[in-house]
């Protein structure tokens, strides 16, 4: 079997791509942290994830009408991605991230928020590291489209 060059390449959140080299003959590559990439030989690369669907909280909801649900990942090489468009609220606090899933700092990441009347804005969610809290610093009520993507390391 011959010996091929492999790019992996991970979202760094930053708008950017980190990229891992490696050299390759076998479907399955064991990393130095002991983690397992399983490759295929056309270059594709499978990394097994794991998801939930966060409980939402203070009368915050899914949009639907077609909108994704707000669900959580993370991947074998800790990269966590948060999606979903959610809506109301009573208060900031939308929902918790279980420990696992939480950043190794208190992160404050750019979201799309849109009022009533259909106008988009630029916002921010905060979310605590220590607490695993995910909170709005823009306006209670409006929508939120959430796409985000970062390093657990708790």
């Amino acid at each position: 079997m011959a010996v091929k060059n492999a790019v992996y390449q991970v979202d760094n959140g930053q708008g950017g791509f980190d990229e891992f080299h490696f050299r390759t003959k076998a479907a399955q590559v064991i990393c130095e942290d002991g983690k397992t990439v399983e490759a295929s030989l056309d270059g594709k690369v499978n990394i097994k994830r794991y998801s939930f669907k966060p409980t939402l909280l203070n009368a915050w909801g899914n949009i639907g009408e077609g909108y994704d649900a707000l669900k959580v990942w993370k991947d074998e090489l800790q990269n966590v991605r948060v999606q979903g468009v959610i809506t109301g609220g009573s208060n900031k606090l939308m929902f918790n991230l279980p420990l696992e899933y939480r950043p190794g700092g208190h992160l404050t990441v750019p979201v799309i928020s849109v009022n009533s009347n259909s106008v988009w804005t630029p916002s921010t969610l905060f979310i605590n590291a220590l607490t695993g809290a995910v909170e709005t610093q823009g306006v209670i009520g409006n929508s939120h489209s959430i796409d985000i993507t970062f390093l657990a390391e708790r």
